[in-house]
């Protein structure tokens, strides 16, 4: 935790648009929050931003502690799982949903910081947007590991509005749209 922080105080330096962005991350970091859901504009650089976070973590750290992967657009949970662990170098082949998610846990538990792009994909419906934080409520209970997403579209007002106040009370919400 304490290299994390050291990172996001000399790695992300200053003089950029995201500068109250890092002080939130940094933020995030220690408090007692899981998640973190960043939304803004298309084209801002989200998407640029959440790979060098991941990149300079991984560059200051011993073990590679930052992974970034994307929500398919299909959305599916197993789709998501596989997207990840392939993140992590590893090959999930023929498996259930259920061994996907020990391989996991199991491999995800060595990571500080999962960092999810194109996160307006799990908006396609409110069952999927409930299996995923099901999932991945879990995954965080189980191994301490931080949760970032980025994405164009706010998710407090549907994590509000599905009334998911394990989510919401264990988040923090920050908006790039003035």
């Amino acid at each position: 935790m304490e290299i994390i922080i050291l990172y996001l105080v000399l790695v992300l330096g200053v003089g950029s648009m995201f500068n109250n962005l890092r002080s939130e991350i940094e933020n995030f970091y220690t408090s007692t929050a899981d998640f973190m859901f960043v939304d803004g504009y298309s084209g801002t650089g989200k998407s640029l931003f959440a790979m060098h976070i991941c990149e300079d973590i991984n560059r200051v750290t011993i073990i590679n502690s930052a992974v970034l992967t994307n929500v398919p657009s299909s959305g599916s949970e197993k789709e998501f799982i596989i997207s990840l662990l392939r993140k992590m170098d590893l090959n999930p082949l023929r498996k259930t949903t259920l061994e996907l998610e020990a391989q996991l846990l199991l491999t995800i538990s060595q990571y500080l910081i999962l960092v999810i792009d194109d996160s307006q994909n799990l908006l396609i419906s409110n069952r999927l947007i409930l299996k995923h934080f099901s999932l991945l409520s879990r995954v965080v209970d189980q191994t301490n590991i931080k949760v970032l997403y980025m994405g164009t579209l706010p998710f407090q007002s549907h994590i509000e509005s599905m009334n998911i106040a394990n989510i919401n009370r264990r988040s923090i919400h920050y908006s790039l749209i003035a």
